[in-house]
């Protein structure tokens, strides 16, 4: 199992054209996979909170092509654990909410 994340996340990094965004990406990842139940951008110990802030709320890199790459990883592992089973195969549902808001405006209840 480790090796297919592995090779999904040397994939990811692919995707990125320039240095700076995947090591924001790789940082990204670190916070998302750390134990320690802190995903927030202040606590990357590599980049800071404002360079990982815009790069997910401005960065120009194609999510829909991270977006393939996740679904056809994903439909990948699918088709190798329906394989594996016996009886009726299931019908696999993948769900990917790809969903943006906007960031703009004043929020008094946040104190900005």
């Amino acid at each position: 199992m480790k090796t297919h994340v592995q090779a999904l996340f040397s994939r990811a990094l692919a995707i990125f054209s320039t240095a700076h965004q995947r090591q924001n990406f790789e940082a990204c990842i670190r916070l998302f996979l750390r134990d320690e139940g802190k995903p927030l951008p202040r606590h990357s110990p590599t980049r800071s909170p404002s360079a990982l802030s815009r790069f997910l709320n401005h960065g120009d890199w194609p999510t829909w092509r991270l977006a393939h790459l996740l679904r056809e990883f994903s439909l990948k592992a699918l088709t190798v654990f329906a394989a594996a089973r016996r009886g009726r195969k299931p019908r696999p549902l993948l769900t990917l909410d790809l969903t943006s808001l906007e960031k703009a405006g004043s929020f008094p209840e946040l104190g900005r």
